[in-house]
């Protein structure tokens, strides 16, 4: 009689415990709206708004801002003509005899202008504009970079949250189950067993309930850190580690790898090392200087027009070794793109991999492995009730459904840092 009594008190302390509560209230009401949050009275923060905050207070963001403005300045410059250049002599003069003064002075004012032919101004700008695009593209994965970070923290901090809830819950039906087991009057060897073990029960749940406090804490400072601030002062939206989607075709993300950042740096440093060799090219093309100009003639005091044409003779220096440097650097690169790809592509499908699994497991979790550990705690606790089963076989109930819900958010979280970095992989350029 004594047992069932006992039993009796324990199954009621444990059904009226949140752990049990939360198992047999609808999924989105209890998660999407739980009144446990610790971040209660505070202003919410969604994900999106997290990021919009991350990417406005990062310093490396405002950098690469700069840089890009620079590169386009010197984009800019490269395609300026170069500067004509004016001149002016004086011949006869000051010397001895009678060209020991300015009478009879020759006197040559003029102006001459480089010509660049071979196509080295086309080049030139190619070269600064590739560099201009290679910048922004480095400046967009950097971006995609901090959103994926971001969107993982986010996702660690609820995981974190619903963990320590989860943890306090235990916690309560711990202290309850030992409260229920102290008060039983029988000085049998067996209550004592079952009172070292509600004891050890409570203590393990204190413990599970401060590391999770501690790694809530950590999360919580990644975030803040991540958003430019010294703490989260925010409640974040619980929704968002529930709203979960079964994942696009993987092809449909493979399909995408020609214009992905990651693929794009690449090719902007190609076409950056095509021009850079089309000017090299060029520059087998000699530049002529053509100079016009007048000459005055002092003994005469007549005046006469010049006009003159210069050109290099490439006969020792004809480019050959920076041509073919630009050629090893142009097919090196091309070479590191195919490898990028190929390595890229491999990372889209191990984290559309990982975001399957994860998608599946949550389900299985949800809908199945949670409702069959939830009925087979209500039956150990029904049976204890009848004397059927003992103390130990209700606990190790009770712990394989919490057990199953920590695996539930595991994969909820793992959910969300596969997304998070499939969107980082495959987002357009």
């Amino acid at each position: 009689m004594k047992t069932y009594l006992l039993g009796g008190l324990i199954s009621a302390a444990i059904i009226a415990s949140p752990a049990y509560l939360w198992a047999n209230e609808p999924h989105s009401k209890h998660l999407h709206q739980s009144k446990q949050s610790v971040y209660a009275n505070k202003q919410l923060l969604t994900l999106k708004e997290a990021v919009n905050k991350a990417i406005e207070n990062a310093p490396s963001l405002a950098s690469n801002a700069y840089a890009v403005q620079s590169a386009k300045a010197s984009e800019t410059q490269a395609g300026v003509l170069p500067n004509p250049e004016a001149y002016f002599e004086a011949e006869n003069i000051l010397g001895s005899g009678a060209y020991n003064d300015f009478d009879s002075a020759e006197y040559s004012l003029g102006i001459s202008q480089k010509i660049e032919l071979g196509g080295k101004r086309t080049a030139r700008k190619n070269v600064a504009k590739a560099q201009t695009n290679k910048i922004s593209a480095l400046s967009t994965l950097e971006q995609l970079k901090l959103e994926r970070d971001v969107h993982v923290a986010y996702a660690n901090i609820l995981t974190e949250e619903e963990g320590l809830r989860l943890a306090k819950s235990q916690q309560d039906v711990a202290r309850k189950m030992l409260k229920t087991v102290s008060r039983r009057v029988s000085k049998a060897a067996e209550a004592d067993i079952q009172k070292t073990k509600a004891e050890l029960a409570l203590s393990s749940a204190k413990i599970k309930v401060r590391q999770s406090e501690q790694r809530l804490s950590i999360a919580q400072k990644r975030l803040a850190n991540l958003i430019g601030e010294s703490e989260l002062l925010y409640a974040l939206d619980h929704s968002h580690l529930f709203d979960i989607h079964k994942p696009s075709p993987l092809d449909d993300y493979l399909a995408k790898i020609d214009t992905l950042p990651d693929v794009a740096q690449f090719q902007y440093l190609e076409q950056e090392k095509q021009a850079e060799l089309d000017y090299e090219l060029a520059h087998k093309v000699p530049d002529p200087e053509l100079s016009l100009g007048v000459r005055h003639f002092s003994d005469s005091d007549d005046n006469a027009f010049m006009v003159g044409v210069s050109m290099p003779i490439p006969i020792h220096n004809q480019n050959h070794g920076n041509i073919a440097k630009a050629n090893a650097e142009l097919s090196k690169v091309s070479s590191d793109k195919n490898v990028i790809k190929r390595s890229l592509e491999q990372e889209i499908i191990n984290q559309w991999q990982s975001l399957e699994t994860a998608y599946i497991e949550s389900k299985e979790l949800r809908w199945k492995l949670i409702p069959s550990a939830e009925k087979a705690f209500k039956q150990a606790s029904s049976n204890y009730e009848r004397g059927k089963f003992s103390y130990l076989e209700v606990l190790d109930a009770q712990r394989t459904l919490a057990e199953v819900k920590e695996q539930y958010y595991q994969s909820l979280k793992n959910y969300h840092i596969a997304q998070a970095n499939i969107e980082r992989l495959t987002s357009g350029e």
